[in-house]
């Protein structure tokens, strides 16, 4: 349940990146409304300090209870189960759901030094002063402890029983690694490079289509169905980034416009993970299905008695084999064993006449 909300939020946050840079696909007031409704991090110096405070301080007492509680585990000191699910729980979600909006905030201060002067796109909301510069350096710190710790986490940390781990059971943890290094560039990006809007769509393009078609060619899900959910989501990342082609080039001010984008949006959003899934399902199940001109091994008791005779004669062959190199290997010995015993005989003849 947890990584299937924690899709759903990589997908809106990456999506938002979209939005936030290309301004698209609504424009206006009708944008303004929504951004006042759900708040920015980055609308105040007051604001991006405390939850940045609040999200910094709840990651380092987790990172030393986790710790801690290690040290203690490791010394034998019994510590009550529910107190160890309830820290495992607070750093999945830290590492997991929270991760991409705390990057978010930490990386807020990063505003004030990508802003170019001729683009007024770019200036942001927080005043730009020696308060902004403590909350970029202590939110530098925040992140690079997130970092680490999400990075270690989803390295070791993942759902590898493919019996009981659900549809997100995977044999390694590389691909959760790629996902959160790419998303991690994604936030990075739209924040340092708001005012070339080639560079991001183009980097959002070349990423998300890795990501897209990573499933369908290495498969690093057991389930065929985590492999189709994550193939779904990142190509539903990969289209806004992808229509930012068409708002570099096209003029946003005409209705038509508009409508055409919206109209190529709504197809590309729907064909594109529709067939991604079709190929990622189709390609895992043949590879994992028995071809048509392969026979299915039964076990010895459920063979037909032909078959069952067919299985013991093969195992007699198999048997015989060996039994006939050694006799013939035996025959051989005595042979040159006899052959020596007459040439004894012969001397000891040779040495009676003399």
């Amino acid at each position: 349940m947890f990584q299937s909300f924690e899709i759903l939020i990589q997908v809106i946050q990456c999506v938002g990146v979209a939005y936030r840079v290309f301004d698209w696909p609504l424009h206006g007031i009708v944008n303004q409304t929504i951004v006042d409704f759900f708040g920015e991090t980055q609308r105040s110096n007051t604001f991006l300090l405390t939850m940045t405070l609040i999200m910094g301080i709840l990651l380092i007492t987790v990172a030393f209870s986790m710790i801690i509680l290690t040290i203690l585990v490791k010394r034998g000191i019994l510590i009550h189960h529910l107190i160890l699910e309830l820290v495992h729980l607070i750093v999945v979600l830290i590492t997991g759901i929270f991760y991409l909006p705390s990057v978010n905030v930490f990386l807020g201060g990063l505003l004030c030094y990508t802003q170019i002067k001729d683009d007024p796109s770019t200036i942001p909301k927080i005043s730009c002063n020696g308060q902004q510069t403590a909350i970029f350096l202590i939110g530098i710190v925040f992140f690079l402890v997130s970092f680490v710790l999400t990075f270690l986490i989803r390295l070791f940390d993942f759902a590898h029983d493919h019996k009981k781990g659900g549809i997100f059971t995977q044999q390694t943890g590389f691909y959760n690694i790629y996902i959160m290094i790419v998303t991690t560039a994604i936030q990075i990006t739209g924040i340092a490079f708001r005012g070339g809007l080639l560079v991001i769509s183009t980097f959002g393009i070349v990423v998300f289509l890795f990501l897209a078609i990573y499933p369908c060619i290495f498969v690093p899900f057991f389930n065929v169905w985590g492999n189709v959910v994550w193939g779904i989501a990142m190509q539903i990342c990969f289209v806004p980034f992808m229509m930012g082609i068409f708002f570099q080039f096209l003029d946003q001010s005409k209705s038509y416009i508009t409508i055409i984008e919206w109209f190529i949006f709504a197809i590309l959003i729907i064909l594109l993970p529709l067939f991604n899934a079709i190929i990622t399902y189709k390609r895992i199940v043949s590879l994992w299905a028995v071809h048509a001109d392969e026979e299915t091994p039964l076990p010895f008791i459920l063979m037909h008695k032909e078959q069952r005779n067919k299985m013991k004669q093969i195992k007699c062959i198999h048997t015989l084999e060996p039994d006939q190199s050694n006799s013939s290997v035996s025959e051989i010995g005595n042979k040159d064993q006899k052959a020596d015993n007459q040439q004894m005989n012969m001397q000891e003849i040779n040495k009676t006449k003399i």
